[in-house]
């Protein structure tokens, strides 16, 4: 069963986030790691910028991740470790 966020919870969330965003650029260095090359550039990203976490609906590819002290969590559980959400 997929759990669903109402936009209203979301769209504060999501401007404020967007208001404290950088620019990074990423080179893939890190395809070999990534189970999936498509989401290569994501794991790459949060390596690159120092994320505490990846926020994914599907994790599977993103095994790697806690190797470098990343996170994996959905956005329901994000908005919740945040305390936006109940």
């Amino acid at each position: 069963m997929q759990e669903h966020i109402a936009p209203v919870d979301v769209d504060p969330f999501l401007r404020s986030l967007l208001a404290i965003s950088r620019f990074h650029e990423i080179f893939f260095l890190w395809r070999s790691v990534a189970v999936d090359p498509n989401d290569a550039f994501v794991l790459e990203l949060a390596i690159r910028s120092g994320a505490d976490f990846i926020i994914k609906f599907n994790q599977k590819h993103f095994g790697a991740a806690s190797d470098f002290g990343i996170k994996l969590t959905t956005p329901k559980q994000f908005l919740q470790i945040v305390g936006d959400i109940q």
